[in-house]
């Protein structure tokens, strides 16, 4: 166990961040290597967008069903894609965000910066619900950040 740059996890750690694209790639870099230093192992999954459903059932688990009944961004999805990346990769702790980023894709019910992150480890999963009023860059740092935090939360706090 390491305690890199002020970070002290609880135990030796895999951790998988997937549903991040290229631009929230960016964001999280720093973060992951903040991760790395304080003894997690990083596993990265980039996945398809949500228009190739076979590749993304067959990776983190969002059935047809879950997507007809919430739609891609919904917390129902965010969820599923947590729980089967950590099953599915054999990780200890897995994150997920999907949402939109923007300028276009919003509605009323889903507005644009809408997005869910939700983290899934042994001790089940936790999904939450953000709605950033930034630009398309933004919102994706934002969701980036967001997702860091919540795995930080899981890997330095001791369970309940």
């Amino acid at each position: 166990m390491g305690e890199g740059n002020g970070l002290r996890l609880l135990a030796p750690t895999n951790v998988v961040l997937d549903a991040m694209d290229e631009t929230v790639g960016k964001a999280y870099r720093a973060a992951l290597d903040k991760l790395r230093a304080a003894g997690a192992v990083i596993v990265e999954a980039e996945v398809p967008a949500f228009n190739a459903l076979a590749a993304i059932n067959d990776l983190v688990a969002v059935t047809p069903e879950i997507l007809e009944a919430h739609g891609a961004v919904s917390a129902q999805v965010a969820k599923a894609m947590a729980d089967g990346a950590r099953e599915r990769l054999g990780v200890d702790v897995a994150v997920s965000v999907t949402g939109v980023a923007g300028p276009d894709g919003g509605s009323a019910a889903k507005p644009v910066g809408l997005t869910y992150v939700a983290v899934a480890d042994r001790t089940g999963d936790d999904v939450r619900r953000f709605v950033w009023d930034s630009d398309r860059r933004g919102n994706k740092r934002f969701s980036a950040a967001a997702a860091l935090e919540l795995v930080l939360e899981r890997l330095t706090e001791p369970p309940a």
